[in-house]
């Protein structure tokens, strides 16, 4: 009895082709109008945050393709990829600040995890790399600072100006 009233209900759905029709004629007009945004041709956003994640990629990537045979080689190959960004006028206060992280974590993890590696690595050679070491990890702090002033700058601005509005 149930199988014969499924069949029956199936049979009775087919033999009546008008409402499956009437979808299928309207599901191009459905489609067009309903695509979503992420069916939109992105747009690409410069922020501080990816500017900083840039910066630290680029330093990671030539830290794994160096060649150097010293410590100062490695150092110079890290410093290599700033002056490029420098060139090219890339360089913003996000992708320095990335970039300072980056190249201050891979010779901090060099000269003390790795060492010295090479008859090249002469005590000359380190103290000029642990004097770059200094240098960059100063130059990454006084990027933060600016960073966080600025924000801190723009919050306050934004801060005050919806206190107005809210005032009126």
């Amino acid at each position: 009895m149930k199988k014969t009233l499924i069949i029956q209900n199936a049979y009775e759905r087919v033999r009546n082709p008008l409402p499956l029709l009437a979808f299928l004629i309207s599901l191009p007009v459905l489609v067009v109008f309903a695509q979503s945004p992420l069916d939109q041709p992105s747009q690409k956003q410069i922020t501080v945050g990816s500017e900083i994640a840039r910066g630290f990629m680029e330093m990671d990537a030539a830290s794994n393709a160096r060649h150097a045979a010293s410590a100062l080689e490695y150092s110079v190959d890290l410093d290599r990829v700033r002056d490029q960004n420098r060139s090219q006028n890339t360089d913003s206060d996000g992708f320095l600040l990335g970039a300072y992280l980056g190249e201050w974590m891979h010779l901090y993890i060099f000269l003390g995890v790795v060492g010295p590696t090479s008859a090249f690595d002469t005590a000359e050679n380190l103290h000029l790399v642990k004097r770059d070491l200094a240098e960059t990890f100063a130059k990454m702090r006084e990027l933060q600072k600016n960073l966080a002033s600025m924000m801190m700058r723009y919050f306050r601005r934004r801060v005050s100006n919806t206190a107005k509005r809210l005032r009126r």
